[in-house]
């Protein structure tokens, strides 16, 4: 299975400069895309980056993923193990 990045998009609200600290925070969701088959094979992951010395937000993004079979490049599921890994995050 591949899960290419389908559409992203960042908004800068303050500059970031090379070796400043920040933390990045992640929020995950599935999507359906399809409700007739309940296809759940998207999932949307938004970031905060943050500045630790202000904790102001300095930016926020988003990313579109979409999970296919490598062979077919057909649309397969979310993996279980990759929603797990990503309810912890």
């Amino acid at each position: 299975m591949i899960i290419p990045i389908t559409h992203a998009e960042i908004d800068f609200r303050r500059p970031l400069y090379c070796g400043e600290d920040i933390t990045i925070e992640l929020f995950w969701q599935a999507e359906v895309k399809d409700e007739s088959t309940q296809d759940v094979s998207e999932f949307v992951i938004v970031y905060t980056i943050v500045h630790n010395h202000s904790a102001k937000v300095a930016a926020r993004a988003m990313t579109r993923h979409v999970c296919v079979d490598r062979r077919t490049h057909a649309r397969v599921a979310i993996p279980l193990e990759l929603e797990r890994c990503m309810c912890q995050a």
